[in-house]
């Protein structure tokens, strides 16, 4: 049992060791044992253990731990462990994790616009981001997203003025 193990154990486990275990098994570990976790064995988890850590266990990673993590593993955290960091974990997020999670919220954006009408694009409000992602990750690191919903917006308005225009000589 996992459970039973001290933080000195299971940070004697082996990279290899700690990969072979279950998602379930990496979820079941309390903070205390994942704080006695080195860098490169939090590194060696693999993407899918990464998704089994609740909200709670993210949190509790230690500033080195999550700028240990590597891009696939950032990818693969949920937008509520994300939302959960605190602004010094933010803060410690390197280039390479940034991109990979403004690349998450992009495309996170992108699916949620697709088939909305320009009328509802113009019409969504730009405070959803930070509900989404955590206000500390879009205050710190990244206004990509705000970026990309203003061009988007832009376009869907060029495109209804150009609507208008066509209807406007239409009629004449």
């Amino acid at each position: 049992q996992i459970g039973s193990l001290s933080a000195t154990q299971v940070g004697a486990f082996e990279v290899a060791d700690l990969a072979a275990l279950s998602p379930t098994t990496i979820a079941s570990l309390t903070e205390t044992q994942l704080d006695g976790l080195t860098v490169t064995q939090v590194k060696g988890l693999t993407a899918t253990q990464v998704v089994a850590l609740s909200t709670t266990q993210v949190a509790s990673l230690s500033t080195s731990q999550i700028k240990g993590l590597t891009a696939a593993q950032v990818k693969a955290l949920e937008t509520a462990d994300l939302a959960a960091l605190t602004t010094v974990q933010v803060a410690a997020l390197t280039t390479a994790q940034v991109q990979t999670l403004t690349k998450a919220m992009t495309a996170i954006l992108c699916k949620g616009l697709d088939g909305a009408k320009p009328k509802e694009i113009l019409d969504l409000e730009s405070d959803f981001v930070p509900k989404i992602v955590g206000a500390q990750l879009v205050r710190l690191r990244s206004q990509t997203t705000y970026y990309i919903l203003s061009r988007i917006k832009g376009i869907c308005k060029v495109w209804l003025d150009r609507q208008r225009k066509k209807q406007i000589e239409k009629h004449s």
